[in-house]
């Protein structure tokens, strides 16, 4: 991080390969579109180089990169409402994890559809905690909300996921 906030170049082409397909996910996963994710990895990316400057290394840097991700969604989404939602398994998953290969099976549909109908506070608790792997410390950081209150919306959003999912005709998760 010393190095491209410094500006060295390979440093920051680095920065940008690493974090490109983990903010790219995170957007699509948020807005559902896939030319809106593209467009808005590329302008975050750029904010985050341009801010570079600002970031405190002593901190972890996943929060602060997902916070500039998340303020981005939410500003596309206050000047687009309502905006149209793509489910969930159409999401291109460009890591090939073992995420990719569960997307082919019967309830995993059933759980991305069922993603789609619980409340937004909730299914971005879900995408940050069991598909980008952040910890619950960073996802306080992220929102900026008490790690009970990270606990507790995670718990309340299992409980709804499982029954939207029960509600679709599925097996209980």
């Amino acid at each position: 991080m010393t190095a491209a906030k410094l500006g060295d170049p390979e440093a920051i082409n680095w920065l940008v390969r690493t974090w490109t397909p983990r903010i790219y996910r995170y957007v699509y996963r948020m807005l559902s579109t896939e030319e809106d994710a593209k467009d808005l990895t590329q302008e975050i990316l750029t904010k985050t180089l341009k801010t570079l400057h600002r970031f405190d290394q002593s901190r972890p840097f996943a929060p602060w990169i997902y916070r500039i991700a998340r303020n981005a969604c939410i500003d596309l989404q206050r000047k687009r409402r309502p905006i149209s939602e793509a489910p969930i398994e159409t999401i291109p998953d460009p890591s090939g994890t073992p995420y990719d290969r569960a997307l082919a099976s019967e309830d995993t549909a059933r759980i991305r559809e069922a993603l789609d109908t619980i409340p937004a506070k909730y299914k971005e608790i879900l995408i940050l905690y069991h598909f980008e792997h952040m910890k619950y410390e960073q996802i306080s950081q992220l929102l900026r909300v008490p790690m009970g209150t990270v606990m507790n919306r995670l718990f309340r959003a299992r409980k709804l996921l499982k029954t939207a999912v029960q509600s679709q005709g599925g097996a209980s998760t």
